[in-house]
């Protein structure tokens, strides 16, 4: 697999929300609609939403750091290639489960 994502290191979307000190409500309002043009990337595995703890860092760094490429905020070709990344990322995620 080419992703450092690890299916036993993905996590409950209730404990993004403790771990971020926000509601649940707000988490998935992260995931739907964003916040600052940023959308918290997770996973539904088994009817279950998770996330990575490094796309919640990376969701944070973007919505806190004005200089940084928020993937939302990219347009064009660079916006397909990151899209194109992200699907990758999830179909790897869900091989691996498949191999369970």
């Amino acid at each position: 697999m080419t992703t450092d994502i690890v299916t036993r290191d993905l996590i409950r979307m209730n404990l993004v929300a403790e771990e971020m000190g926000v509601s649940f409500n707000t988490v998935c309002r992260y995931r739907l609609t964003g916040c600052r043009g940023v959308k918290l990337r997770a996973v539904l595995i088994g009817g279950v939403w998770k996330s990575h703890r490094k796309w919640v860092a990376e969701f944070l760094e973007a919505i806190n750091n004005p200089t940084a490429t928020a993937p939302a905020s990219q347009s064009g070709r660079a916006a397909t290639d990151a899209d194109a990344k992200a699907d990758a990322e999830v179909a790897d995620v869900k091989a691996l489960l498949k191999m369970k």
